[in-house]
C-alpha cells in the first residue's frame, strides 16, 4: 500500500505564544460568581482609550499573548447583561461602539491582522461574567489566514435592507453557525480621528547589530518612505487590497498572509508598542453605516437569543461571536458552543447537522428575524 502524506501545506505561520504566567493570575468569575469583577470596579479601571456612557474601551490588564496588543470592550455596566436581552437601542449603541473601536484598530499599519470576538457562558472560553468583547491586534500572525468566502455563504436564512443571515454549510468549526453580513463601505471613515491621523506612529527600535541609530527597523519601513502594512482580512482571501483601505501590502504582510512563516529576529519586540494607544476619538458613524450597524445588532440579539433559549431545547449555555472584515463586507459569526468535537480538534473535520434538522432552524430564524427586524 503506498504511503500517504498527511502533511498539510501552507500551515507555515509560527504559533503565537501563550504567557501561562500572565493567564494564572486573571480572574475568573463565570464558574465561581462569588469572586470580584474588575469591570464593575469603574473607578479601578487604567489605561482607558474611550468611554461613551457606560461602554469603555480599555487595555487588557491581563494580555497572555506575545505579539499582540490586547484589548476590552466593556458593553455595559449590567453585570449579568448580555446581547441577547439588551433592549434594541442600548444593543445597538454597543455594536456602534464597538464597531468603531474595531475599525480604529484596523487602520493601525503596524499589526498585521486584527479581530473582535465575545465569549458568553462556561465553554465560551471566557473567563468573566461581565459582558465585553475583546479587539486583539497580532504584529506577526494573520488571523483570517484559514477563512475564506466559503465560510459565509450556504442556507439562506433572512435578507433585509441592510443585512444578510445565512447557516454556513462550510462552517469554520461545525454544525450550527449563523452568519450575518453587512456592507462595510464607510465603516472605516470612523477609524480616522477628527483632526488627527489615524494612530500615533510606533516608537523607535533599538538599533539592530549593524544598523544606524534611529533607523526603521527590519520589519517596519514606513519611515523610509515605503508603502504600509494594511490589514490582511482582504490578503487572506488572495486580494489585493484592504477592507479598511486601499492600501498595498508590504512583502512582509504579503508573506504573513500567504502564511509564510516570519523569523522572530525580524519581528520587533511586543513592548516596543507598548503602552498601545489610540490617537484622539473617531468620528462617530454617518447615517448609511450607522443604519447597517444598527441592523448587525438587530440580527444578532436574534441570533444570540435565539441559541440561548431554543437552541437545542434551549440546552445551550455558551456562545462566542466573532466579527470578520472580508473584502468589501462585515460579516459576524455567531456559534454555540459544546465540547469540541474531537473530529475538529484532531484532523480539522467541520461537521453540518442533517438537512432537515437545519431546515428547522432556519425557519425559526427567518421568522423571528422577519418580526423583529421589520419592526
Amino acid at each position: 500500500m503506498a504511503e500517504r502524506d498527511c502533511g498539510r501545506q501552507g500551515w507555515a505561520q509560527e504559533p503565537v505564544v501563550f504567557e501561562v504566567g500572565v493567564s494564572r493570575k486573571k480572574p475568573e468569575n463565570i464558574r465561581h460568581k462569588e469572586n470580584p469583577c474588575p469591570f464593575c470596579d469603574v473607578p479601578g479601571l487604567t489605561d482607558i482609550f474611550r468611554r461613551e456612557g457606560d461602554r469603555i474601551w480599555l487595555m487588557n490588564k491581563y494580555r497572555t499573548l506575545q505579539r499582540t496588543v490586547q484589548t476590552v470592550v466593556i458593553e455595559s455596566a449590567d453585570h449579568t447583561g448580555d446581547i441577547s436581552t439588551y433592549g434594541r437601542e442600548e444593543n445597538r449603541g454597543v455594536f456602534r461602539f464597538a464597531v468603531g473601536c474595531f475599525y480604529q484598530m484596523l487602520a493601525d499599519p503596524r499589526f498585521a491582522s486584527v479581530v473582535m470576538f465575545k465569549n458568553y457562558g462556561p465553554l465560551s472560553g471566557g473567563s468573566l461574567l461581565h459582558p465585553h468583547l475583546q479587539i486583539v491586534g497580532f504584529e506577526q500572525a494573520n488571523a483570517y489566514a484559514h477563512v475564506g468566502p466559503e465560510n459565509f455563504g450556504g442556507i439562506e436564512v433572512y435578507t433585509g435592507p441592510d443585512v444578510a443571515v445565512t447557516l454556513s454549510d462550510h462552517p469554520v468549526m461545525g454544525f450550527v453557525e449563523i452568519n450575518v453580513g453587512i456592507d462595510a463601505a464607510g465603516l472605516a471613515d470612523a477609524a480616522a480621528p477628527v483632526g488627527e491621523k489615524s494612530l500615533a506612529a510606533a516608537p523607535d527600535a533599538p538599533a539592530a547589530a549593524g544598523e544606524k541609530a534611529g533607523a526603521p527597523y527590519a520589519t517596519d519601513r514606513r519611515r523610509a518612505g515605503e508603502e504600509p502594512c494594511a490589514p490582511l482580512a482582504a490578503a487572506a482571501q488572495g486580494g489585493a487590497s484592504s477592507p479598511v483601505a486601499s492600501q498595498r501590502l508590504s512583502p512582509r504582510a504579503w508573506d504573513v498572509a500567504r502564511g509564510k512563516a516570519v523569523r522572530r529576529d525580524e519581528v520587533p519586540d511586543p513592548a516596543l508598542f507598548m503602552p498601545w494607544k489610540p490617537a484622539g476619538m473617531p468620528r462617530p458613524f454617518c447615517a448609511g453605516p450607522a443604519r447597517r450597524v444598527d441592523a448587525l445588532a438587530d440580527a444578532a440579539h436574534v441570533a444570540c437569543r435565539y441559541l440561548l433559549t431554543e437552541h437545542h431545547g434551549g440546552g445551550c449555555t455558551s456562545y462566542n461571536l466573532f466579527f470578520y472584515p472580508v473584502g468589501d463586507k462585515l460579516w459576524l459569526k455567531a456559534m454555540p458552543r459544546w465540547v469540541t468535537s474531537p473530529y475538529c480538534i484532531g484532523y480539522g473535520i467541520t461537521q453540518v447537522n442533517y438537512g432537515p434538522y437545519m431546515e428547522d432552524v432556519r425557519a425559526t430564524l427567518a421568522a423571528e428575524l422577519s418580526a423583529y427586524c421589520a419592526r
